[in-house]
């Protein structure tokens, strides 16, 4: 068995590596590309390395989805580039806080050194209230960049005009008195702030239309139909009420560290939906039509696995556009339900027993510990510390092993896209470590804000490198979510498992940093940079990998 046990590793690591190595880059950005096109020419020669391994970068599509633009900034400088459909630099400008002006006489001041510092101190100025960065959308080749102040009551936006070359400010008149923030998103090409009354029962949907117009907010009250709503929504912490709702894209790869959350805000075309699994006999969904301000409640029941008490009970489910994917566990039993939400019609259910084997599983059961190791060190009288990051993977033979991870820890289910029109289901437990999260490490100074735009795609990809995780995956066909018994899942065919290998692989003989994930067609690009030769780079991921 031990002889079998290391032969699957191996191949593991041997499909991984051999994807990461054989990956191609689309394009790379350095020092010479960003001086092509600058609205000024700064004085220092090291001025533009220096802001590239300073800045992590958001990457959108323009208006029209032609180009794309790619910028950084935080208090004190600012670089923007615009991108053709292949990457490749067009056009690019900076701007910076000049805190002394070296001329002989102020008036032989170049104008445009002058209107790029007054441009930067715009920024400067912005940053020091608003902190926080929530999302960003673009309107033809202006790029807006939505921020709030670090305690989510006040709210304005950055937008960067690559027609004039301009970084502009704006501060919204919303002031959340007596509302909690709850989640932002993108809403029919918009931006929305969603908030929920502190006292009262209604959720309000702030919508920005553009950097400097937001619409009179739509109000849904709920408090006759869903009296659990601020209860489910929001939690504790550090002595004030946050919100621990996560936003489920379907054009990212949704992944447990993502999913796991028991409230979750799902995007539709035309509809915001809200799912709760705080009730473990149930899973309650609420349709949001913001438009005519109306709420539609609806509830799913839940197989029930143990009968008595529900101490030890997990559960958790996941909305695939029509479909709702429910999963309930005990130390004894799991149980996994499809329904219909438009009939509310239970289309398939699958049971496993401790004491059996998974059937409904096309992956072994696979255990991961990862995160970082901090070490203490004294040499010469100096005493500091060092992380160094692992990664350790097992496999677990028996179901009872699975079922007492997912007890102890959080059950999480998550759904994507699989080949041939099928989807692919990862069911396991969850359970984060000190060391990570969803979040992200942001280059920068001292009291820098930080730049990097808050994603789905960027939560779950961060979340992967710091859990400790027992799962499984398995492929179901549609709409009648039979098993695809004969479909063999490999580690290659989760996009973000393949860009985490290959950034494994690159680090071996170069440092990264400043990671950001963007879509691009079909596949997902991997922006980098590399401090061994001081570029950025961008290496494409096909979302599905073709036999």
């Amino acid at each position: 068995m031990k002889k079998q046990y290391f032969c699957v590793l191996f191949l593991i690591y041997f499909l991984v590596a051999f994807q990461s190595k054989a990956q191609k880059v689309i394009s790379s950005i350095g020092e010479a590309e960003l001086r092509a096109n600058l609205a000024f020419q700064p004085k220092d020669k090291s001025y533009l390395k220096y802001k590239l391994a300073k800045h992590t970068p958001v990457i959108m599509p323009n208006g029209d989805s032609s180009k794309f633009m790619m910028i950084g900034f935080d208090r004190n400088s600012q670089y923007a580039f615009l991108l053709n459909q292949d990457l490749q630099v067009e056009k690019s400008f900076v701007n910076e806080v000049q805190e002394e002006n070296t001329a002989k006489d102020p008036k032989e001041k170049k104008k445009k050194d002058s209107w790029a510092e007054d441009n930067a101190e715009i920024v400067r100025q912005f940053m020091r209230t608003y902190t926080e960065p929530l999302g960003n959308f673009s309107r033809g080749n202006k790029a807006v960049v939505i921020y709030a102040n670090s305690r989510k009551t006040e709210f304005g936006t950055l937008m960067v005009d690559f027609d004039s070359n301009k970084f502009v400010s704006h501060v919204f008149d919303i002031n959340l008195k007596n509302e909690r923030f709850v989640e932002g998103f993108m809403y029919k090409g918009n931006f929305c702030l969603m908030t929920a009354g502190k006292k009262l029962d209604y959720m309000r949907f702030h919508i920005i239309e553009d950097y400097n117009k937001v619409q009179k907010y739509k109000e849904i009250q709920y408090g006759n139909q869903f009296q659990n709503l601020r209860e489910y929504v929001f939690k504790s912490e550090n002595w004030s009420k946050v919100s621990q709702a996560a936003v489920i894209d379907y054009q990212t790869y949704n992944e447990l560290g993502t999913t796991q959350k028991p409230a979750k805000i799902y995007l539709t075309s035309n509809e915001v939906l809200l799912t709760f699994d705080n009730d473990h006999k149930k899973t309650d969904l609420l349709v949001l039509d913001i438009e005519n301000e109306k709420l539609t409640v609806k509830s799913y029941p839940k197989t029930k696995v143990i009968d008595g008490e529900w101490t030890t009970y997990k559960s958790n489910s996941f909305l695939y556009y029509n479909y709702l994917v429910q999963a309930s566990c005990t130390y004894d039993k799991l149980a996994v339900d499809f329904v219909d939400i438009r009939t509310a019609e239970k289309i398939k259910s699958y049971t496993v027993e401790k004491k059996d084997s998974i059937s409904f599983k096309n992956t072994s059961i696979f255990q991961d510990k990862s995160g970082t190791m901090s070490f203490g060190l004294a040499s010469g009288g100096i005493v500091g510390t060092f992380s160094v990051p692992y990664d350790n993977t097992r496999i677990l033979k028996k179901t009872s092993q699975l079922l007492n991870k997912i007890t102890i820890a959080t059950l999480a289910i998550a759904i994507n896209p699989d080949k041939n029109g099928n989807i692919k289901m990862t069911l396991g437990s969850y359970l984060e470590r000190q060391q990570g999260g969803g979040g992200m490490m942001m280059g920068g100074g001292m009291g820098a804000a930080p730049m990097f735009i808050p994603t789905p795609m960027m939560g779950g990809y961060n979340a992967g490198k710091y859990i400790k995780s027992a799962y499984f995956e398995s492929s179901f066909s549609l709409p009648d979510f039979e098993h695809n018994k004969e479909r063999k899942i490999l580690p290659t065919d989760n996009v973000l498992d393949r860009i985490r290998a290959y950034e494994d692989t690159m680090e071996k003989n170069s440092t990264l940093s400043l990671t950001y994930i963007f879509r691009r067609y079909n596949e997902f690009v991997f922006c980098y940079y590399n401090a061994t030769v001081t570029r950025y780079f961008f290496a494409p991921f096909p979302i599905i990998v073709l036999d």
